[in-house]
């Protein structure tokens, strides 16, 4: 978790140089679609690969399903092969790390565009050096940091509890009865207990639909400011009992 620690990161160090400070609410949003795609893959991929390396695992259920068995289920293995799930996520990182080495530009000038200055705070003081200690007294003597520091544990412990209870909790009182789902005329009857099945997919698409709305909303009515799009989806949110 360390190393996995760089990633968020890296990803905005690089994205920042490519957006305007009024086009953060965009930018947030593909951020926020990146991290879904990932809670998609942890929870429902995840599961995936475990349940295929599993040695009462039909043989015929897939033509992955049987390279993982025979990859991680050697004839030396007599147990569940459950390390898969750490490999091979692994091995579609290193594919990835391959391709971000390749395409990746740190700056749009790196890329072959013109320069673009974002007109945040880094505006004007790129050229400006600071010793480890100097960003370090930066960050944790600013208020407003550490405010945010604070919000981020507050919400990130709501987020997992939601994201990494419910199945549990799924799993341990049988979700019975189905609810009717309308979205824009389309009108659909789901089964309480296909949402711990597709639980890591309903994380990604709704992550998604959320993360642009409230994108979208910061950057055409409140000037790029995160805090009223925030509020006003909360409030929906506890509103409404459950979005």
């Amino acid at each position: 978790m360390y190393f996995q620690s760089y990633g968020a990161v890296s990803i905005i160090k690089v994205k920042a140089n490519w957006f305007h400070v009024r086009e953060r609410g965009l930018f947030g949003a593909i951020f926020g679609t990146l991290i879904s795609f990932g809670v998609f893959f942890a929870f429902d991929w995840g599961k995936a690969v475990a349940d295929m390396t599993k040695l009462a695992a039909p043989a015929e259920s897939s033509w992955l399903g049987g390279l993982l068995r025979s990859v991680f289920n050697g004839p030396a293995v007599a147990r569940d092969a459950t390390w898969s799930v750490f490999f091979v996520p692994a091995a579609i990182l290193i594919g990835w790390a391959l391709l971000d080495a390749w395409l990746i530009k740190e700056t749009p000038e790196g890329a072959g565009f013109p320069h673009l200055d974002t007109h945040d705070a880094s505006s004007g003081h790129m050229h400006e050096e600071y010793s480890a200690m100097d960003l370090l007294k930066k960050v944790f003597l600013n208020p407003l940091m550490l405010m945010l520091g604070g919000i981020e544990l507050t919400a990130g412990v709501m987020r997992n509890g939601i994201s990494n209870w419910y199945v549990i909790f799924a799993n341990d009182e049988p979700q019975l009865g189905s609810f009717t789902l309308h979205l824009f005329g389309w009108m659909r009857v789901i089964r309480a207990s296909a949402i711990a099945s597709h639980w890591g997919l309903l994380l990604c698409v709704f992550g998604i639909v959320g993360g642009f709305a409230g994108g979208l909303i910061s950057d055409k009515f409140f000037q790029s400011r995160r805090g009223p799009p925030a509020a006003m989806l909360l409030l929906l949110h506890g509103d409404d009992g459950g979005g």
